[in-house]
């Protein structure tokens, strides 16, 4: 997924805020509970105010991705 999301900061730039959360650490259980991660790769989309407008669980097409940021960022 790493070439995928470099691919969407190269589009998006600064627009989008980007957080890599690694799920299996012993510090990440709190945010593991927030989130019902379950499984890995999971990719959350929030909108500015935090909430969560879209989640992805498994490999995305960037396809997806761009289709669900891009009416985020253009607001």
């Amino acid at each position: 997924m790493k070439p995928v999301m470099a691919s969407l900061r190269d589009q998006f730039g600064d627009r989008v805020t980007y957080h890599y959360h690694e799920f299996n650490q012993p510090d990440s259980a709190q945010v593991n509970v927030d989130f019902d991660i379950k499984a890995h790769p999971e990719i959350f989309i929030l909108d500015r105010r935090g909430n969560l407008v879209r989640k992805f669980i498994g490999v995305v097409r960037p396809e997806e991705l761009v289709a669900a940021l891009s009416p985020l960022v253009a607001r």
